[in-house]
């Protein structure tokens, strides 16, 4: 009894095998004990999810290592809509610069609430997740913020970036400040460069640098030949940064909107009784042309035609000095904020 109730056993999960070699004919890689033979195999759903993983993480490290230049950050930028109210009228300068400020203070916020004191950060900033990467998805929109206000203000910010690192140079020589965290105005009897004379204006840059990284490695390179890479931790960094804001502030803050000022200026004059004034001037085709795409541009061609060169330049300096930390931050934090930019666009 006990042999048949085994063969009857053994029956059954033949036909069951066969049911289901009928039924899936390549799923199912079982040993044809009959034939000595192993039916053929399909790729199982899973394994197809594991190459695709691959394939994505693969591609994404292909992306990391492309060079990210400034003119694709550019161009990406001038295309990032930046928060605005329907009722508002189109950016300007100073527009431009408050979003620079709550930007930052988005990034101190961040760093605040995910990054551990400096002293305890080494961990943190060697690895991935635990908010770093909320940290860099600030950064990247501190970044197109500056980028889209510099082309406000009708300059280059990598040309601003390097101009500033030159004058920077001659403010700071390796021989006289190497190790130490003085300002520049204790060396400006050795230096000759005082408050009163700095610019950039007639500074030649690089033209070979043209990427992100590039950039950032002149930077280090600037901090290391002056030993400053003991100073410059993760919160000493941001607090240098909100500072230049600051002073990037500063150039703005008693100008005016400019828009409002225009219409009031243009504002016919009325007669004693009350009809307006037939000599009044014709309205200027730069007035007319601001109710076509271009507001922005003609708008801030408009208000910045009254600035000097002398203060267009140091505007162009203050936004440099804020990229310089910016980039330095994201050098010193290990995060790739060229990528992290670019994403913020997209």
């Amino acid at each position: 009894e006990e042999g048949n109730q085994h063969d009857e056993i053994h029956k059954r999960r033949e036909r069951e095998r066969e049911l289901q070699r009928a039924q899936h004919p390549t799923t199912i890689a079982t040993k044809d004990k009959r034939h000595k033979r192993t039916s053929p195999t399909r790729v199982k759903p899973i394994t197809k999810l594991i190459q695709h993983l691959f394939n994505f993480q693969l591609y994404e490290r292909m992306k990391v290592t492309t060079p990210i230049t400034f003119d694709t950050l550019s161009k990406a930028a001038h295309l990032k809509t930046l928060p605005q109210s329907s009722l508002l009228p189109p950016y300007n300068a100073r527009s431009h610069v408050l979003q620079i400020g709550a930007l930052t203070g988005q990034l101190c916020s961040t760093i605040l609430t995910h990054a551990p004191l400096d002293n305890h950060s080494t961990h943190f900033w060697n690895s991935n997740g635990g908010g770093k990467e909320d940290i860099a998805s600030s950064m990247g929109l501190l970044l197109v913020a500056l980028l889209v206000t510099a082309k406000a203000c009708c300059l280059d910010l990598k040309v601003c970036i390097l101009k500033k690192i030159e004058l920077n140079g001659r403010k700071y020589p390796v021989h006289l400040c190497k190790g130490k965290s003085g300002k520049y105005t204790k060396y400006s009897t050795q230096t000759g460069i005082t408050k009163d004379n700095q610019s950039t204006d007639n500074t030649a840059t690089d033209l070979s640098i043209t990427t992100v990284e590039q950039v950032t490695d002149v930077i280090r390179k600037f901090a290391t030949d002056r030993t400053w890479s003991k100073y410059h931790t993760p919160r000493n960094i941001v607090l240098a940064l909100l500072g230049e804001v600051g002073e990037l502030a500063e150039l703005f803050q008693w100008r005016g909107d400019g828009e409002e000022e225009d219409k009031q200026q243009q504002q016919p004059e009325s007669s004693i009784d009350g009809e307006e004034d037939e000599k009044k001037q014709p309205e200027s085709p730069v007035s007319s042309s601001c109710s076509s795409s271009d507001d922005e541009h003609v708008m801030n061609e408009r208000a910045l035609s009254k600035w000097s060169e002398e203060e267009i330049d140091k505007v162009s300096q203050e936004l440099a000095d804020v990229s310089i930390y910016l980039l330095r931050l994201a050098d010193v934090c290990q995060i790739d904020i060229g990528k992290a930019a670019l994403r913020e666009c997209n």
